[in-house]
C-alpha cells in the first residue's frame, strides 16, 4: 500500500525507472530549448503524402505543358557549315590579298590546333554588324529586323568542340526568310573575314537549304520538366515549412525529448474496423472498446500491452489507484481509462473504475448505462448517498463503475474534499485496481486535485493535438503539486490515412438491484 506521506523526491530515487524517470520538469527551460527541425519527421511527411507531392508535380507539368503549347510560335531554320583554318584557301600554304602574297612552307599540327583555337573568333566575325546589316540592307529585311541585334537574336552559331568545324544556324517564322539570310551570309563573310584575318579561311562545307518542315517544338519539353519539378518542389516546401511549424506532439521522440515521459503504449487512430457513422440517439462508439468483435487485433494487442506494464509497475511498487487524464480536450483519455479497466479484469483482476470527470462525464455514455442523478461521486461527496449504493457491476464487461451523480456548480472544491482521498482509500482495500477519469489538466485544476490522493497518473496524449508547451506545461504542473507520473499512452496515432475516432457512447439505462447493464 503506498505512502501518502511519501515526498516527490522518494519517487525520483527510486530504482525503478518506469515511475517518471527519476526527471524533474522545468517548463521554461524546455521552452527555451525550442523545438529543432527533425529531418527524419520531414522524410516521414513526404513518405506519407507522396501522392500529393506527385499530384502537385503532374499538375505544374500539365500547366507548363499547356503554356508551351500556347505561346509556342512555329520558327523554321536554315544551316551552313564552315570548315576553318589558319592557312591559305587557295594554294594550301599561299594567300594573296590586295597584291601582297602571305605563304608557308608547310601544314603543322600546330596549325590544326590553330584553327581550332580560331573557330571561337570566327563566331564573333560571322554575326558581325557589317555582316548583319549588310543582309538587312540587301534583302530589305528593315521592318522585321530594325537593327543589327534584333537580326543576331535569330543566329545561333556554335564552334564545334575539338574540332574546325562551325554550324551557323538561322531560325526565323518564315523558312524563305531563314534561308535568304544564310545565304547572304554565305556570299559576304569573306570580305570581311579578308579584311579582319586575312592569313585565315572559312571554307563552307554544307550550303543552307531550305526548311521543309518547322522545328521541333523543345519548349513543351523544357516546360513540362520545369513545370512538374517546381510542382514537386514547391509540395515539399509546403510540406516542410507545415512540419517546422508544427508545434504539437507527432511521434514517440517528441514525447522522449520534449516531456520527458515514459511511453506505456502507442494506441493506432483506429480501433475498430467496419464502422459505420451514425448521428443522434443512433450514435453507436463501443467499437473503441476493446472488448467488441469489430476491434483491431493491433489496437487490442496495444492495451494488453499497457496492461502488462501497468500490472509490472504496480507488483513492484504496490501501486493501485491511477488517474488518467489529457492536456486537452478530445485526446481520447474516458476511451483509454475504460480500456485500461477492461483489459486488467481480463486478467481476473477486480477493477473500480470512477468517473471524476464531473463537469462532462462520458463513462457511462461509452459503456451505454445511464447516469443516475442519485447515485454517484458527487453524492457521495455531498453526503446525499452511500459508496456501496452508488458503485455498480457491469456483468458484460466484469468491472465496476462509480459514475459521476447528479451535476453540481463547483466541481473544484468538491473534488478538493479530504473524503476523495477516503474514497480512494476505501476503494484500494476492495479493488485490485482504481482507475479514475479526469477532466483535461490544462482546462481545469481537477486532474492535480485528483493526482494528490492517487499513486501515480495516466497522461494520454493524442497524436498532433496537443501543443508541446502545453504538454510540458501539464506535466510540470502535476508533479509541482505532488503528482507522480506512471507514464504517457500516444493515442489516435495514424497509419496509413486512418484517423482517429471519437468514442462519445450512447446511454442505456441500470438496474439499480442487480447492478447490471441492461441495454436498450
Amino acid at each position: 500500500m503506498k505512502n501518502y506521506n511519501q515526498t516527490q523526491a522518494d519517487y525520483q530515487q527510486s530504482d525503478y525507472n518506469e515511475i517518471g524517470n527519476g526527471k524533474t520538469f522545468n517548463v521554461v527551460d524546455s521552452i527555451d530549448k525550442g523545438k529543432t527541425l527533425d529531418v527524419a519527421k520531414i522524410l516521414s511527411a513526404c513518405l506519407k503524402y507522396w501522392w500529393v507531392i506527385l499530384l502537385c508535380g503532374i499538375v505544374f507539368a500539365g500547366a507548363g505543358f499547356a503554356a508551351a503549347k500556347i505561346t509556342h510560335e512555329q520558327t523554321y531554320s536554315s544551316q551552313i557549315s564552315f570548315i576553318a583554318s589558319n592557312t591559305s584557301s587557295e594554294n594550301g600554304t599561299q594567300k594573296v590579298v590586295d597584291s601582297k602574297v602571305y605563304s608557308k612552307d608547310y601544314t603543322s599540327s600546330s596549325d590544326v590546333t590553330a584553327s581550332k583555337d580560331l573557330t571561337n573568333t570566327f563566331v564573333y566575325v560571322l554575326t558581325s554588324n557589317e555582316i548583319l546589316q549588310n543582309c538587312i540592307d540587301s534583302l530589305h529585311l528593315s521592318n522585321m529586323f530594325p537593327n543589327t541585334n534584333s537580326l543576331k537574336k535569330c543566329i545561333e552559331v556554335e564552334a564545334i568542340e575539338d574540332t574546325q568545324k562551325l554550324d551557323l544556324t538561322v531560325t526565323t517564322k518564315d523558312a524563305k526568310v531563314s534561308k535568304d539570310i544564310a545565304d547572304e551570309i554565305m556570299n559576304n563573310y569573306e570580305e570581311v573575314l579578308d579584311d579582319v584575318m586575312p592569313y585565315t579561311s572559312l571554307k563552307v562545307l554544307d550550303e543552307p537549304q531550305m526548311a521543309t518542315n518547322p522545328n521541333s517544338d523543345n519548349n513543351s519539353v523544357i516546360f513540362t520538366g520545369v513545370g512538374g519539378l517546381i510542382g514537386l518542389c514547391l509540395c515539399a516546401l509546403i510540406i516542410l515549412i507545415k512540419v517546422s511549424f508544427d508545434d504539437t506532439i507527432t511521434n514517440v521522440e517528441d514525447i522522449n525529448r520534449y516531456i520527458g515521459l515514459d511511453v506505456l503504449g502507442i494506441v493506432p487512430a483506429c480501433g475498430g474496423k467496419n464502422k459505420k457513422k451514425s448521428k443522434g440517439k443512433n450514435k453507436d462508439f463501443t467499437n473503441g472498446l476493446i472488448t467488441s468483435p469489430t476491434c483491431e487485433f493491433s489496437y487490442i494487442e496495444t492495451f494488453k500491452s499497457i496492461r502488462t506494464k501497468i500490472s509490472n509497475i504496480s507488483l513492484k511498487k504496490n501501486l493501485k489507484s491511477f488517474v488518467v487524464t489529457s492536456t486537452i480536450a478530445n485526446e481520447g483519455k474516458t476511451t483509454v481509462s475504460v480500456n485500461i479497466a477492461l483489459a486488467l479484469a481480463q486478467t481476473g483482476k477486480s477493477v473500480l473504475l470512477i468517473d471524476g470527470d464531473i463537469r462532462q462525464p462520458s463513462i457511462d455514455k461509452i459503456l451505454g448505462i445511464k447516469n443516475d442523478p442519485n447515485f454517484g461521486l458527487t453524492n457521495v461527496l455531498n453526503g446525499l448517498a452511500k459508496l456501496e449504493d452508488s458503485i455498480y457491476y457491469i456483468e458484460n464487461y466484469n468491472i465496476c463503475v462509480l459514475l459521476s451523480g447528479a451535476e453540481v456548480n463547483n466541481p473544484s472544491e468538491l473534488l478538493s474534499k479530504r473524503e476523495v482521498k477516503e474514497i480512494i482509500s476505501a476503494a484500494e482495500k476492495e479493488f485490485d485496481y482504481v482507475i479514475i477519469d479526469s477532466p483535461p489538466a490544462n482546462l481545469v485544476t481537477d486532474s492535480a486535485i485528483i493526482g494528490q490522493c492517487v499513486d501515480s497518473t495516466v497522461l494520454v496524449v493524442r497524436q498532433k493535438h496537443a501543443r508541446i508547451v502545453d504538454v510540458k506545461y501539464v506535466a510540470d504542473d502535476i508533479l509541482n503539486n505532488g503528482g507522480v507520473f506512471l507514464g504517457c499512452v500516444f493515442n489516435g496515432v495514424e497509419r496509413g490515412g486512418w484517423r482517429m475516432n471519437r468514442y462519445y457512447g450512447y446511454y442505456g439505462y441500470c438496474d439499480k438491484q442487480s447492478k447490471t447493464v441492461v441495454e436498450r
